[in-house]
């Protein structure tokens, strides 16, 4: 098998994960936090709904510098399932 076939099949596999979590994220509850020093819930779903963008960034990109990113920070709010 080569690489690209084992790296796809992580990817589907990370996606079906990460869909099936964004799909119970209850509606109206972006601001619950678990602890005063936990992420508001609706933060979480929008970061794990980005996450996959990095993977394409790394490719597409010919370095990646965090302090100085050259993509555009995704600082969406979390609204509904569907949007994310």
């Amino acid at each position: 098998m080569k690489i690209s076939e084992i790296l796809l099949q992580d990817f589907d596999a990370e996606i079906s994960n990460t869909r099936r979590t964004l799909e119970r994220v209850p509606e109206g509850k972006n601001d619950w936090k678990c602890h005063d020093k936990s992420m508001e819930l609706g933060k979480l779903a929008m970061h794990c709904a980005t996450m996959p963008l990095f993977g394409s960034y790394i490719i597409l990109d010919d370095g990646m510098d965090m302090a100085n990113s050259k993509r555009p920070h995704a600082s969406l709010e979390f609204t509904t399932r569907d949007a994310a």
